[in-house]
């Protein structure tokens, strides 16, 4: 089962690129973090890239644009020792930012990765009902976001409710979307269950869907939220394999697939600089 990440990560697709459209990190420091805090991965502005209080695995769930389920293998602190990186002049496009920090992390932890596929157990989301029945919280959108981004883009003139009607919003124990394709919602269930979610619905457009449920206590991590931040939750509330079947109409059933995976075949502790 999933558990929630304390910390913050933007992510970007890779595009190919050649060698001459890489930039290079001019400087970067690596520090082991002893103290709590931090969470956080991402682009600064100046040409900067930080990374505070994460772990390797975080570091590499980032670099490869992989999720953490598709990560195989590493040594014992992969997951567990947190770090604190600052490198400056960063490449001035997203897609440079991860190759850089590829080729970081192969420097400073000898990190050493390859693709394979593996049969692993995932989800399929299907139909819960056999005639066809949605839930109540998933109806058809009065607007296809898609398009109408790409409108706004060409036009550039932006409706004024688009970001009202147009969103992906995941929260603990509760998962919102406006305008979108099943495609949006997928990636945020595989993320709760920390396992590849398939859509065999067969449920085309862009749909309007509300799910509220209780999560399990494991899937909280212990620190996720501050005493204040701290939400609450109905003890008899519904798990979210209950609430996705009462509220959408839809179910999960366990299968296996070939899913693409990294494998980690070196990695070691980083010297301090």
């Amino acid at each position: 089962m999933r558990v929630l990440k304390t910390f913050t990560i933007l992510l970007f697709s890779i595009v190919g690129q050649t060698q001459a459209e890489q930039g290079v990190f001019e400087a970067a420091t690596v520090k082991r973090r002893i103290e709590p805090g931090g969470g956080f991965i991402g682009r600064q502005p100046g040409g900067r890239f930080t990374a505070q209080g994460v772990s390797l695995q975080d570091l590499v769930v980032f670099a490869y644009h992989a999720q953490p389920y598709q990560i195989v293998g590493g040594p014992a602190w992969f997951n567990k020792e947190r770090w604190d990186i600052s490198a400056t002049g960063a490449p001035v496009t997203p897609d440079d930012v991860l190759v850089e920090v590829q080729r970081l992390l192969a420097d400073r932890f000898s990190l050493v990765v390859h693709r394979d596929m593996r049969q692993l157990a995932i989800f399929a989301m299907v139909l819960a009902r056999s005639d066809g029945h949605l839930g109540p919280q998933l109806t058809r959108s009065s607007i296809d976001c898609a398009a109408a981004k790409a409108e706004a883009a060409k036009t550039r003139v932006t409706p004024p409710d688009l970001s009202r009607l147009c969103y992906v919003q995941g929260r603990a124990g509760s998962i919102r979307m406006g305008g979108s394709p099943l495609s949006e919602f997928i990636p945020i269930l595989a993320d709760r269950f920390q396992r590849m979610v398939v859509d065999r619905t067969n449920l085309a457009g862009p749909w309007d869907l509300t799910l509220t449920y209780t999560p399990e206590p494991s899937q909280i991590a212990p620190g996720a939220f501050s005493p204040a931040d701290q939400p609450t939750f109905d003890p008899n509330g519904p798990s979210i394999f209950t609430a996705l079947q009462e509220q959408l109409g839809l179910k999960l059933e366990a299968t296996r697939a070939p899913v693409e995976v990294l494998v980690i075949d070196r990695a070691e502790f980083a010297g301090e600089n």
